[in-house]
């Protein structure tokens, strides 16, 4: 049986975020300025076609560089666990500020992972997220994208926003 190489597409894209399906595994980043809801939308709008295409489980892999955690994440993420809940396979989370910053998103990010229906972990840089959200989608749900592919998909998505100097 010969099967299809996967391959990744973006389903929703704005000035300050960008979101695609690589099979089940929704991939995201969002910078500093994102409208929370509309970024938000967006993200449920991807699960709901990754659900469709995948629908033994799905995963994501967000990227996250923002100044600040936004309001309302605690709510996101319940309304996300309740919708999905028994889909999610697995949300690795790459946190891309530094500093206060970075540590603030680790606090409200670990506090989210203790009510997650799922396999979480928040990771520092893309590559160990790619790897570790690759053979969690492989192991649970047969996926056959590879660590490479995650993060092809994610230079993709950095380069559809362009430099954070664009930006400013």
């Amino acid at each position: 049986m010969i099967r299809s190489v996967p391959t990744f597409a973006f389903t929703a894209r704005g000035p300050y975020h960008a979101i695609g399906l690589l099979e089940g595994l929704v991939v995201g980043q969002w910078r500093a300025g994102v409208d929370p809801v509309v970024a938000f939308d967006a993200y449920v709008s991807s699960l709901r076609e990754a659900s469709q295409r995948s629908p033994k489980g799905v995963g994501s892999l967000a990227i996250i560089d923002a100044a600040n955690p936004p309001s309302g994440l605690q709510e996101a993420a319940h309304r996300i666990y309740t919708e999905f809940g028994p889909k999610l396979v697995c949300l690795a989370r790459v946190i891309e500020t530094h500093g206060f910053r970075a540590a603030a998103f680790h606090s409200a990010l670990s506090a989210l992972n203790a009510k997650a229906p799922c396999k979480t972990a928040n990771f520092d840089c893309v590559n160990a997220a790619a790897s570790w959200a690759a053979a969690t989608m492989r192991a649970s749900v047969a996926s056959t994208f590879t660590t490479e592919q995650v993060v092809e998909a994610v230079e993709e998505i950095k380069a559809s926003l362009g430099s954070r100097s664009d930006r400013a």
